[in-house]
């Protein structure tokens, strides 16, 4: 195995950490022999954080690399109390009792403050955002909820990279980019013809100098190599982007020409006269900027040849027809349907099924959509919207539709089905661990996640006593977040409207432009057990300097019981949060895309201080303060849309145990044991159960 530098090790771990929760112990240089004291001192650490390692990885990796992994893994999954409190207000109950007036006057002092430069220091009755120190009282509860760091093999990693790549699953553009630095770093094994994410083909041909062999790859890999996009969009402005680079280098054209040449002459792929009438406009840019005679003459036996090829039109599938059928313009047989379902991807059904259960309502408010470049809008009312999508279109006075209810319930059929089949050959006996009140969802594309976690996930949480429920942000480098929350009546909280509600169902904790005294900054919606309708909480960069390459913030959710103000004086104050309850979860080192407002999720009160909480991640555009209209709107879709989500809890074959300390009693009894908690999860978790329901289609 290569040796590789400090820095390039520490990127190495970085990627692996941050993907597959684990490190490369073949490449971490000489190992160390580390005595049981030291390695129970760095665990220890560790743990205060909410992390902990493989033993092998603690005893053996050089203290320099070590120390920098273990940094790592406490930056992207660890939680402590200094970041939870980093508010405005110190605790509470300051800040429910601080009058409107005054707190007026202090968030005015603050952007004084942050955006004048003026020193507010000296206005000692005025305290907000300081530094303040924790006292012994102050503990995380995390227990059984820690993230393990796992030690790996360089074979182990690459089978978890090809996992992801073989998967039918989108990934998102950092990801493959991730993948792709391994492959080429650690001289990873992949098979290109195996990779079924469309952007991840294209990469990896230009990155390994291999072309795809299925010929509408290919095309989208010859459009990629000219222009830099990933993605060929058959449109005017696509063809303009692709001729205007080929106009401008005669060594680009060659290098074209050498690449459809030698397609064109393998017998692994088919002639390029098929591809003439489907890509007629790019071999006429092609002829055009031939840069010799040669060239030329062989795009015009092509296209010569092309023209007596009958058009190969792609039919559309069975299930591309579902509108159609539903509205009984097309007909099927239930052998037809049936087949189809059988033959379709899961990530394919679980859309399918969201979408029907949803489309079947009396009451739909309007629709959601995600487009490739990650952002998202909503559409309310039921306006027709043939024209502009070709998946599946909304329609109109379909509620109690028979059609449709039949077509879910043989979808619900297909998916449990295959979670049984998944594991007959091992008589059931595998038991997977999902922490009581958690719900997955079945994910649809590696698009659909937030942080390792798939977008509709639900976590459910129990107050008791005096605890609140507590959503919130953090960040470490200079920036201006706002968080906000809007309810399904319309009463809206943040920096710009109100901080608490008359009976502090809803309290924001402050709006934080600024590092504290402790290089970090964090704003909270706390919930009371008293709140009965839904919020929907999002965040919006006001501000983020523009020198950052990469920014992100940290999500947290936990209960937790309040500070208060002591009367003592000369004692240590409190904090906003005592305690960080230990079915807390965190997403850390989330990031927004083209510094759009992200929706975080959405808190749904069940009764007797129950609640749930939905990840859902959408971007909507480049704004300092979200739409509250439209949130109001997206929340009242989404309240409805996230109760109806196909759940992976109720198709995963085998044994599903909520009871963690039940886990070495099944072992013993030899079940292969799958721990599904979200500190240990990562993506190709998700895709790796995928492909083996899959298998059993």
């Amino acid at each position: 195995m290569k040796n590789f530098s400090y820095a390039m090790l520490n990127s190495i771990n970085d990627v692996t950490i941050r993907l597959f929760k684990g490190v490369d112990m073949d490449v971490q240089g000489d190992k160390v022999s580390r005595s049981a004291t030291e390695v129970q001192s760095i665990a220890r650490n560790a743990m205060n954080y909410g992390v902990m390692f493989d033993a092998e990885i603690l005893k053996s990796i050089p203290v320099k690399i070590l120390n920098n992994i273990v940094n790592t893994a406490e930056r992207y999954y660890g939680i402590n109390n200094s970041v939870v409190n980093s508010t405005f207000f110190q605790t509470l109950d300051q800040n429910i009792n601080t009058p409107t007036y005054m707190r007026m006057y202090m968030q005015a002092l603050n952007y004084l403050q942050t955006y004048s430069g003026v020193n507010v220091t000296s206005h000692e009755t005025v305290q907000f955002g300081s530094n303040r120190q924790l006292d012994d009282s102050i503990k995380l509860d995390l227990q059984q909820n820690f993230t393990v760091i796992s030690a790996f093999t360089t074979e182990e990693l690459n089978q978890k990279v090809q996992s992801l790549l073989y998967s039918g699953m989108a990934l998102e553009s950092k990801a493959v980019e991730d993948l792709i630095y391994l492959i080429s770093k650690l001289n990873l094994k992949i098979e290109i013809s195996k990779v079924k994410n469309r952007e991840a083909m294209m990469k990896l041909s230009k990155e390994l100098g291999l072309y795809p062999v299925n010929p509408d790859m290919f095309m989208n890999y010859i459009y990629s190599l000219v222009t830099g996009d990933t993605m060929l969009v058959k449109n005017d402005q696509a063809y303009i982007k692709f001729n205007g680079m080929l106009l401008d280098s005669n060594s680009t054209n060659d290098f074209v020409y050498s690449l459809m040449h030698e397609y064109d002459n393998n017998p692994a792929t088919p002639s390029l006269r098929s591809l003439v009438n489907r890509y007629h406009k790019m071999f006429l840019i092609l002829r055009k900027n031939a840069s010799s005679r040669e060239e030329r003459r062989f795009y015009n036996r092509i296209m010569r040849q092309g023209k007596n090829t009958k058009k190969n039109y792609r039919q559309k599938g069975i299930l591309d027809q579902l509108p159609e059928y539903i509205k009984g313009e097309v007909s099927f047989t239930e052998k037809q349907i049936l087949g189809a379902l059988s033959n379709a991807s899961t990530y394919k059904l679980a859309r399918i099924y969201t979408y029907l259960v949803n489309l079947n309502k009396k009451d739909k408010n309007g629709s959601l959509y995600r487009i490739r470049n990650g952002k998202s809008y909503y559409v309310s009312g039921k306006e027709d919207l043939d024209d502009i999508f070709n998946s599946f279109i909304s329609f109109k006075n379909v509620a109690d539709n028979k059609v449709i209810k039949d077509l879910v319930s043989k979808i619900v059929d297909e998916l449990f089905r295959r979670g049984q089949n998944a594991f007959a050959d091992n008589d059931n006996k595998t038991v997977y661990y999902i922490p009581g009140g958690l719900y997955y969802s079945i994910p649809t594309s590696g698009k659909q996640f937030t942080g390792n976690i798939p977008d509709y996930t639900s976590f459910d949480f129990q107050l008791t006593g005096d605890e609140r429920l507590g959503v919130g942000i953090h960040w470490d480098k200079q920036a201006d977040l706002d968080l906000h929350a809007v309810t399904l009546d319309g009463d809206t909280f943040g920096w710009n409207t109100d901080w608490l509600d008359d009976d502090s169902k809803v309290v924001y904790s402050g709006d934080m432009t600024s590092l504290d005294d402790n290089r970090n900054a964090s704003e909270i919606m706390s919930l009371s057990k008293d709140l009965d309708k839904p919020v929907l909480l999002s965040v919006s960069p006001y501000y983020v300097n523009e020198s950052y390459k990469d920014f992100n913030f940290d999500l947290f959710v936990t209960r937790f019981n309040q500070g208060k103000l002591s009367s003592d004086l000369n004692s240590t104050p409190e904090v906003y949060v005592k305690s960080i309850s230990k079915d807390a979860f965190n997403i850390n080192k989330l990031s927004f895309k083209n510094q759009s407002t992200m929706t975080l999720g959405v808190i749904i009160p069940r009764g007797d201080g129950k609640f749930s909480f939905v990840i859902t991640n959408f971007n909507f555009g480049a704004v300092h303060v979200p739409d509250q209209d439209q949130n109001k709107q997206l929340l009242s879709y989404l309240n409805d849309y996230t109760e109806n989500v196909p759940l992976l809890n109720n198709i995963l074959g085998g044994k599903l145990v909520d009871d963690k300390d039940l886990l070495p009693h099944y072992t013993e009894q030899g079940y292969e044991v799958v721990d599904l908690s979200p500190a240990n999860v990562t993506v190709d978790t998700f895709t790796d159960l995928i492909d083996k329901l899959d298998e059993n289609k």
